[in-house]
């Protein structure tokens, strides 16, 4: 018995393969741009020059929380 099985690609949005953006509200989509731009053009680039030189830039969290992005932002449930 041969499991010789044709495969068929898909057209798969591999850049959003579970369509979660269609699910954001535009607020949602403009924090969700500006972390990506914080991101890609100050965290990274700080990130692979602390790897090279063994070291880690405390500032970043600093910067990070200062952004709104460490810590929960769910309100109720008990939570301040």
């Amino acid at each position: 018995m041969s499991l010789n099985r044709e495969h068929k690609m898909t057209d798969t949005a591999w850049q959003d393969p579970l369509q979660l953006d269609s699910q954001l509200s535009a607020d949602e989509r403009l924090i969700r741009d500006a972390a990506r731009r914080w991101c890609e053009g100050e965290l990274a680039p700080r990130i692979r020059n602390a790897f090279r030189h063994g070291q880690f830039e405390h500032e970043v969290l600093r910067e990070a929380g200062s952004l709104g992005m460490l810590g929960g932002s769910i309100k109720g449930y008990g939570c301040p």
